[in-house]
């Protein structure tokens, strides 16, 4: 809800200042992500695939998962600077169909390779 009562002003930067606008959403983008990993860096805070794992030893274990597990939706997951980046991305992308008036132009070249790179990543995310 509060990255709705942001959205005004960096559209409105953006439409007046293309540059400074995108560098806005840039910098979100890349300090939520900053902002995230040192977040989980710093404290016990593990992504939900890690503490399930943690939850295969003795009960103890399984009890001190459920506490990261726990501390992760809290601390990171519900919090709407942890999401940033995800939101600037769409923001971003939004800009992009905007500035092309709709009608961006890709080529079975950088489609296949972006199409490739989807799949590699998902695909990662799912075994870790």
């Amino acid at each position: 809800m509060q990255l709705y009562l942001l959205t005004p002003f960096i559209l409105l930067l953006t439409y007046r200042w293309p540059r400074v606008g995108v560098s806005l959403m840039v910098f979100f983008t890349v300090a939520s992500m900053v902002f995230c990993g040192v977040l989980s860096f710093l404290g016990p805070i593990q992504p939900f695939t890690v503490t399930h794992v943690q939850t295969l030893g003795i009960m103890e274990e399984y009890f001190e998962a459920i506490t990261y597990d726990i501390r992760f939706k809290y601390d990171i997951y519900y919090m709407p600077w942890a999401r940033m980046h995800v939101y600037m991305i769409g923001m971003l992308t939004g800009y992009v169909l905007f500035a092309t008036k709709g009608k961006l132009k890709v080529s079975k070249v950088s489609a296949s390779f972006l199409c490739c790179t989807k799949y590699v990543l998902g695909s990662s995310k799912s075994i870790s």
